[in-house]
C-alpha cells in the first residue's frame, strides 16, 4: 500500500513538472515569457545626465508588445494561471499557489492597457471577468486593477481605468452581473460590490461639481464631498443638472434594489457579502442626497420589489438584458430560474 501511494505521488510530482517545462503546453503564455525574458536581458540603459530621468528606475519597453493583441495577452494569463494551479501537485499550499497565479497573471496583463484599441476588448475584458468558470484569482487581480485604489501602482492600475470609462456600458453591466449573482465567489463580489457603488458615487460627485455654488466651494480651497450636500441648503442645481441627477438617484435605486437579496431573511450568501452589501444600504441611506430613504429602509429589511436588469451568464457570450417590474420574488429566486432556463 506504501509503494503504490510513493509511485502515485511521484508520478503525479513527474506529471506536473513535465506540464509546466512543456512550453507547447501553454504557447501564449510562454510567448509572454520569452518577451519579458528578452526585456530582463537587454543591457541597462546608459545614465542620464539630466537629474529627473537618472533617479527614475522604471521602463516600459512597449515596442515588443506592439505585435500583440489584448485576446494574445488574456490566453495567456489563463495559461499562466493554469501553470501555476499545476504547483498543487508539488504539494504547495493554497496560498502560495495564489500568489503564484497573481505573479503569473500580473506578468500576462501588465501591458494590457497599449494592446486594448477598441470596444471589443473591452468586451472581452469583461466577459473574462463575469465568467465564473475562469480562474478567480485570475478574475480578482483583473478586477482589482479596472478601478483606483484596489491595486498597487502599476501601468495597468494606472491605466486601464481610463481606457474602461471610455467604454463603460459593457463594464458596467458585467460588474453588475458579478455584484448581484447568487453564485458568485465571495471575494470576488465584495470587490465587485464596492467597484459599483464606487463608480456610482463617483459619477454623482463629477455631477454635482458641475455646480457653480460647488465649483466655488472646491476652488475655495473647502473640503467638500456629497455627503455635505444634507447640511447645504444653499446649493441649489440647474434644471439640467436635476435632470441628470434623477437619472443617477434612479441608479441608486436600481442597485440598492438589485443587492438587497444578499441580505434577506432566508439568503445563504457569505457573511462578508452581506456586511459589504449593508454598508453600501446604510451609506445610501445616510450619505447621499435626495434618494428615497424608505426603498433603502425596505432594502435593508430584505423588501424589495425587483425592477433591475438580470444578465445571463457569459456563457452566452452576448449579455442579454431581462426585466421584471413586478414579481416579489428574492434576487436569488429569480437568478437560479433564469440560470436553469438559459439554453
Amino acid at each position: 500500500m506504501t509503494n503504490r501511494f510513493v509511485f502515485v505521488f511521484l508520478t503525479a510530482n513527474i506529471v506536473a513538472v513535465a506540464a509546466v517545462a512543456d512550453p507547447m503546453r501553454y504557447p501564449y503564455w510562454q510567448m509572454i515569457k520569452d518577451v519579458n525574458h528578452n526585456i530582463e536581458a537587454r543591457p541597462p540603459r546608459p545614465c542620464s545626465v539630466n537629474d529627473s530621468n537618472a533617479k527614475s528606475n522604471i521602463e516600459y519597453p512597449f515596442e515588443m508588445f506592439r505585435h500583440l493583441r489584448a485576446s494574445d495577452v488574456f490566453r495567456a494569463a489563463r495559461e499562466g494561471a493554469q501553470e501555476a494551479r499545476l504547483q498543487a501537485a508539488l504539494g504547495k499550499s493554497k496560498e502560495e499557489i495564489e500568489a503564484l497565479v497573481f505573479r503569473n497573471v500580473a506578468i500576462a496583463l501588465e501591458y494590457l492597457p497599449m494592446l486594448i484599441r477598441s470596444e471589443k476588448d473591452i468586451e472581452e475584458l469583461s466577459l473574462l471577468l463575469g465568467n465564473r468558470e475562469e480562474d478567480d484569482a485570475l478574475r480578482r487581480y483583473l478586477l482589482q486593477n479596472t478601478f483606483p485604489g484596489y491595486a498597487p501602482q502599476s501601468f495597468l492600475s494606472l491605466s486601464l481605468p481610463e481606457l474602461i470609462d471610455d467604454n463603460a456600458d459593457i463594464y458596467s453591466k458585467w460588474t453588475w452581473y458579478m455584484a448581484t449573482h447568487p453564485a458568485e465567489e465571495p471575494r470576488l463580489q465584495c470587490m465587485a460590490l464596492e467597484i459599483c457603488y464606487a463608480r456610482l458615487r463617483r459619477d454623482y460627485q463629477r455631477i454635482t461639481e458641475t455646480n457653480p455654488a460647488v465649483r466655488e466651494q472646491l476652488e475655495s480651497g473647502a473640503s467638500f464631498s456629497i455627503t455635505d450636500f444634507r447640511e447645504s441648503s444653499n446649493i441649489v442645481f440647474s434644471r439640467e443638472t436635476n435632470a441628470v441627477v434623477r437619472e443617477l438617484r434612479g441608479r441608486f435605486h436600481d442597485f440598492a434594489n438589485a443587492i438587497a437579496g444578499h441580505i434577506a431573511k432566508d439568503s445563504t450568501r457569505a457573511e462578508e457579502v452581506k456586511e459589504v452589501t449593508k454598508g453600501i444600504l446604510e451609506d445610501m441611506r445616510d450619505n447621499i442626497k435626495g434618494l428615497n430613504k424608505s426603498v433603502i429602509e425596505d432594502c435593508l429589511e430584505g423588501k424589495f420589489m425587483l425592477k433591475t436588469p438580470i444578465m445571463r451568464p457569459p456563457a452566452a457570450q452576448t449579455p442579454e438584458l431581462f426585466f421584471d417590474a413586478t414579481d416579489p420574488k428574492r434576487l436569488d429566486d429569480l437568478m437560479q430560474e433564469m440560470i436553469k432556463a438559459t439554453p
